[in-house]
């Protein structure tokens, strides 16, 4: 199922996003057609607040000629940024400012992460992913891993959070 995943042009385009600064940003474009989850595309990057990657997001969708469908953020979308306020001098929230460029958001609720990695594994069968567009996210779902306890020789029950962890926990959105 890692092909060449072409958008349903009548399809509404999703993204699920992992909110990030000093880490990343990761951002999955996608669709709900014909019974399938069709990854479109996989944004990662540093550094870049929310308007520059709404911007992008716009870009490929109008690319695409697709409509606009939401944006689902982690829970942490509702916290607020001290460097953005609105007209009453007040801190806006990540949600507020992606809502002034434009996008739909949708903040998921607070999970377990082994709730979460468990409905990825239940979806998984059901994705198909674009080849090249979205390699990163095939990589870093590839490469995600728990994390190793040296001093008990066991695993443990929590993700190894590296590279991989950000695409990861974008599907897990």
């Amino acid at each position: 199922r890692i092909c060449v995943v072409d958008p349903h042009e009548d399809v509404p385009i999703n993204t699920a996003w992992d909110l990030g600064i000093d880490d990343a940003m990761a951002i999955i474009d996608w669709q709900m057609a014909a019974g399938q989850v069709r990854i479109l595309n996989y944004e990662e990057g540093h550094g870049y607040g929310i308007p520059y990657y709404a911007r992008l997001a716009k870009e490929r969708r109008d690319g695409y000629g697709c409509p606009h469908g939401f944006d689902y953020v982690p829970h942490d979308a509702k916290q607020r940024e001290m460097t953005s306020s609105g007209h009453d001098g007040r801190a806006k929230q990540r949600i507020e400012t992606m809502i002034e460029c434009g996008m739909k958001p949708k903040v998921i609720a607070n999970h377990a992460i082994a709730d979460g990695i468990s409905a990825v594994r239940q979806v998984l069968p059901k994705c198909w992913f674009h080849e090249t567009r979205a390699a990163g996210l095939t990589d870093a779902l590839r490469a995600y891993q728990t994390e190793w306890d040296e001093d008990a020789r066991v695993f443990k029950k929590t993700a190894l959070h590296n590279w991989a962890s950000h695409g990861a926990d974008a599907k897990r959105t």
